[in-house]
């Protein structure tokens, strides 16, 4: 049971990493310019009922939101019917709301925004963590994990750290009060709010 709550614990934290640009409205009203017609600039919700995503994008700079949490903030620049969003900061609040992070981290990330540089260094102590962990579970139930292994989610890891605060461009069209972001061929549609 432990070996496998490792390994969802695993899997939700690589998940978490690559939501650079997922989000919903917590109740938090951000004031981006006012913006009237097909302009980019305002906030938007999208229509998934379960779990509605939040942007704000004002002049050059957006946050995002996801059920309660803010998620991450960034700018972004507009290339003809191409928006490219660049994570500058992740929000600790959503890094809490990954339960797999109580598994391997005592201490909860504070409310506040992290830029890369500090997450980059809790990073790698959430991994030695993890492998002093496993190295416990291995010395109580005979369980076995090689170095080669270890180096292999150390990367991985290292790898969706590096893709989240990337730049990712995505189509849009806006018309009127709805905007249209394609992420990996699927159209998800926002409402001005």
């Amino acid at each position: 049971m432990i070996q496998k709550n490792f390994w969802l614990g695993i899997l939700a934290m690589m998940l978490i990493f690559t939501m650079a640009v997922v989000g919903c409205d917590n109740g938090h009203n951000p004031s981006p310019s006012p913006s009237t017609g097909d302009s980019i600039n305002g906030i938007w919700v999208s229509s998934d009922s379960v779990d509605p995503e939040l942007f704000t994008l004002d002049n050059g700079n957006f946050e995002h939101f996801l059920g309660s949490s803010l998620t991450t903030k960034g700018t972004y620049t507009l290339d003809g019917n191409n928006i490219s969003l660049t994570t500058t900061h992740v929000h600790g609040d959503m890094l809490n709301e990954v339960e797999s992070f109580e598994l391997i981290v005592e201490e909860s990330f504070e409310s506040k925004w992290y830029p890369a540089a500090d997450i980059q260094p809790l990073l790698q102590a959430l991994l030695q963590e993890l492998q002093a962990s496993w190295q416990n579970f291995q010395d109580l139930y005979g369980g076995y994990i090689s170095e080669d292994e270890m180096q292999a989610i150390n990367e991985m890891m290292q790898g969706y750290f590096d893709k989240m605060f990337s730049t990712q461009t995505f189509a849009y069209s806006v018309n009127g009060d709805t905007l249209t972001l394609t992420f990996d061929g699927e159209p998800t549609a926002f409402t001005r709010k």
